[in-house]
C-alpha cells in the first residue's frame, strides 16, 4: 500500500507527497508557488522547520533545503519511527529510544561550509537568516565577504564582483591584491582574521568566459564609484564609500591607462573625484606616462609643468605612445593667458609650422592688435606659419591693417617663382584688397617675369592704358589682355569702364608699330 504525507508550511500552504516521492507545495487555493521537491525514496515522515524539510526513513533522517531541494544533511537513526515538533523542538523517536535534533547555529554552519567552499550554500544560508542585533549582522556580512573572496580565488570573477559589492567590503582588501594598482605607500592592513588566502591576483585563473583580473577590478571599482543604492538599504554610494574613494578613483585612473588610455582625460576632468595626487603623480613617472601626469598638472592648476612635459614630447626630448600630438597641446594653449603661447609656442612651430600657427589663429585673443603685432614678430622666424598667419588676418579676418596686406603680397610675390598657386593668391589679393600700397608693389616688381600682377597693379591704380601696353605691345597675349578688362570691371562703375574700353580701343586702331595695324583690328 503506498502511503502519502502532508505537513503545513505556512498559512494556507501546505507541502503534499505524492506518486514518484515528489512533494509538491499547495496553497489553499489549489495553486503552488514553489518548485517540488524531489524526495529519497522510503521516506515515511516529513516536517517542516525553516528553511528545511526534514523527512525520516527507516534507517536515517535527511534534510532538504526549501530554497533549491536538494539534500543539505543526513543523518543515520537505524529504527526511526516517529519525527514531530514539540514546543519548537523536533524530536525523533525510535523502538527504545528519544533524541532531539539541535540545529547548529549558523555561524558554525557557515564556517563550515567555507572551510569547504561550499560558497552557494553559504549565501543560501546568509539570505535565510531573520538576525536584527549589529553583532549579528555584521558576522554576517563577514561571512558574505569571505564568499565573495572564495569565488575570487575560483576564477568565478563575475559571481565575485556581485557578491563584494553586496557584502560592502573594504575596496582596498582586493586593491591590495594588485601590486601594479596599490600604492606602494599604502599603510592599509586587510583585515584579521584574514578574508581570505590568496597571495596576489597573479594566482587567480579567470573562468572560462570571465574577464580579465584587471578588468574584473576596474567594473568592481567602477560599480560601486557610480551605485546610487544598495539592495535592500537606503543608504547611498558615500555611505558606502566612506572614507575610500580617494583610493577607488585614484585605481579606477591606473586601470583606466592600463586599458583605456583614451578615457584618462575626461576622468580627470570630473569635478567630483578624488585622487591621491603624489601616488598618481608616481605611478605615471615610473611609467613615463608624460602625457597623463601633464594632464594631473593640469588638474591641480600647475598649468607651467603641464606645459613642460607636454613641449619635451612635442621637441621629441621624451617619448609617450599617448601622447594625442601637437594640435592637443594648440588647443589647450588657446585658452590660456597669452604669455603661455609667447614661452611655448617656438617648441611648437619648430615640431610643425602647418599646426603650431593655429596657435594665434585659434588663440582667443586673435583679435587683439598687440597679440597681433607680438604674433608676426615671432613668426619671421617661420616663414610658412607667418605667410598662413597673413593669409588668415586679410582674407579670413578682414584685416584693415595696410602693412598686413604688403607683407602678405610681398610674401606671394617671392613665392610665385616656384607656385602657381601663391600667383593666382597674389592676383586675388591685388584685385580686392583696398589696403595695399599699390605703388610700393609696382617697385617691387619692376624687373620680374610677374607681368600679368604688374599689369593688374596698374589697372587697380586707373592707369589702364600703361596695363593694357604691357601685355598687348610689350607681351604680345591678346588673350591676356581680354582677361585682364574682364579682372577689372568687376570693380568699376560705368565711368570707369568706358574709360577702360576707350583706352583698349585707342591701343588697337593705333598700334605702336604700324605694320600690325591690320592684326590688331582683326583681334
Amino acid at each position: 500500500c503506498t502511503s502519502y504525507m502532508i505537513t503545513r508550511i505556512q498559512e494556507k500552504e501546505f507541502l503534499v507527497t505524492g506518486p514518484g516521492n515528489l512533494a509538491i507545495f499547495v496553497t489553499g487555493e489549489g495553486t503552488s508557488q514553489r518548485p517540488p521537491i524531489q524526495l529519497t525514496a522510503n521516506l515515511y515522515r516529513i516536517i517542516y522547520s525553516n528553511p528545511y524539510v526534514i523527512g525520516l526513513s527507516p534507517e536515517s533522517i535527511l534534510v532538504y533545503s526549501l530554497q533549491d531541494g536538494k539534500v543539505k544533511q543526513g543523518l543515520s537513526y537505524p529504527g526511526g519511527r516517529c519525527l514531530g515538533i514539540y514546543d519548537g523542538t523536533i524530536l525523533v523517536s525510535a523502538s527504545s529510544q528519544m533524541s532531539a535534533l539541535l540545529p547548529i547555529p549558523w555561524q558554525t554552519q557557515a564556517e563550515n561550509l567555507l572551510r569547504n567552499e561550499n560558497v552557494s550554500d553559504v549565501l543560501e544560508l546568509l539570505n535565510s537568516l531573520h538576525i536584527s542585533s549589529d553583532e549579528a549582522i555584521s558576522k554576517a556580512q563577514v561571512m558574505r565577504q569571505r564568499a565573495g573572496f572564495v569565488f575570487l580565488s575560483k576564477g568565478q570573477l563575475t559571481k565575485a564582483r556581485e557578491v563584494l559589492i553586496q557584502a560592502r567590503v573594504d575596496p582596498r582588501e582586493i586593491i591590495a591584491l594588485y601590486p601594479d594598482v596599490r600604492s606602494p605607500n599604502s599603510r592599509f592592513v586587510p583585515a584579521t582574521p584574514p578574508l581570505h588566502n590568496i597571495p596576489d591576483i597573479s594566482s587567480v585563473k579567470p573562468s572560462e568566459g570571465e574577464p580579465d583580473v584587471h578588468q574584473f577590478l576596474l567594473q568592481y571599482l567602477l560599480d560601486i564609484a557610480d551605485i546610487e543604492q544598495v539592495e535592500g538599504s537606503t543608504e547611498t554610494k558615500n555611505t558606502i564609500l566612506e572614507t575610500h574613494e580617494e583610493v577607488v578613483h585614484t585605481s579606477i585612473v591606473k586601470l583606466y591607462t592600463f586599458f583605456y588610455p583614451e578615457k584618462v582625460e575626461q576622468f580627470l576632468k570630473k569635478e567630483t573625484i578624488l585622487l591621491d595626487h603624489e601616488d598618481l603623480l608616481e605611478f605615471f613617472q615610473n611609467r613615463d606616462f608624460l602625457h597623463f601626469q601633464a594632464l594631473l598638472h593640469e588638474k591641480l592648476n600647475e598649468t607651467k609643468e603641464s606645459l613642460s612635459l607636454w613641449s619635451s614630447l612635442i621637441s621629441g626630448h621624451s617619448v609617450d605612445p599617448f601622447f594625442p600630438g601637437i594640435d592637443f597641446v594648440v588647443r589647450k594653449l588657446c585658452v590660456l593667458e597669452a604669455d603661455y603661447c609667447w614661452t611655448y609656442c617656438h617648441q611648437i612651430l619648430e615640431a610643425d609650422q602647418i599646426q603650431g600657427v593655429n596657435i594665434f589663429i585659434k588663440h582667443q585673443m586673435a583679435l587683439d592688435t598687440d597679440f597681433i603685432d607680438t604674433a608676426l614678430d615671432i613668426l619671421r622666424k617661420f616663414r610658412d606659419a607667418r605667410r598662413i598667419y597673413l593669409e588668415h588676418l586679410v582674407l579670413v579676418q578682414k584685416s584693415q591693417v595696410e602693412q598686413h596686406h604688403n607683407l602678405l603680397a610681398l610674401m606671394l610675390i617671392e613665392d610665385c617663382k616656384n607656385n602657381s598657386e601663391s600667383s593666382e593668391k597674389l592676383r586675388n589679393l591685388i584685385l580686392s584688397s583696398n589696403y595695399l600700397n599699390m605703388h610700393f608693389l609696382l617697385d617691387k616688381l619692376r624687373g620680374t617675369a610677374l607681368h600679368y600682377e604688374s599689369a593688374i597693379l596698374l589697372g587697380r591704380l586707373s592707369r589702364y592704358g600703361e596695363a593694357l601696353q604691357l601685355l598687348i605691345n610689350q607681351l604680345g597675349d591678346h588673350d591676356l589682355a581680354q582677361t585682364f578688362c574682364d579682372d577689372i570691371a568687376k570693380t568699376l562703375d560705368r565711368k570707369a569702364k568706358e574709360e577702360l574700353m576707350f583706352q583698349l580701343l585707342s591701343i588697337y586702331l593705333n598700334p605702336v608699330e604700324p605694320s600690325k595695324k591690320e592684326e590688331f583690328l582683326v583681334k
